[in-house]
């Protein structure tokens, strides 16, 4: 399957590394911009490292994070840890939609948990 990964730190890593592992194709990888003086965001440095597409928006929203979304050709989107809003032409833009965080899973280790909202 080829996926598009959006998201960002150590669940996002855990998540591409999954995909990778599974023989899956990464189309690209989607994750914010860091700000001046932050950690590296673990995401990006394993997508560079393993010479993956990637794309750093300041905002999901932007026509262009739309454009790139689609012109990947992923068959689904896989949305890891996303703290930026996406507009739905971003969502709809993969084949099979896009998946939130709390769908994707990382390897078994049990490090690493998608958080859920619990209902007011």
């Amino acid at each position: 399957m080829k996926v598009a990964v959006v998201g960002q730190q150590d669940f996002g890593k855990a998540v591409l590394e999954a995909f990778l592992a599974r023989g899956d194709q990464v189309a690209a990888v989607f994750c914010a911009p860091e700000k001046e003086g932050a950690r590296p965001d673990a995401l990006r440095v394993a997508a560079q490292a393993k010479g993956l597409k990637l794309h750093q928006f300041k905002s999901l929203k932007a026509p262009e994070a739309a454009q790139a979304m689609t012109q990947t050709g992923a068959d689904i989107g896989i949305m890891a840890f996303v703290l930026q809003f996406a507009r739905s032409g971003a969502r709809s833009s993969t084949t099979r939609r896009c998946c939130p965080n709390t769908v994707a899973r990382p390897p078994s280790t049990g490090r690493f948990r998608a958080a859920r909202k619990r209902p007011a």
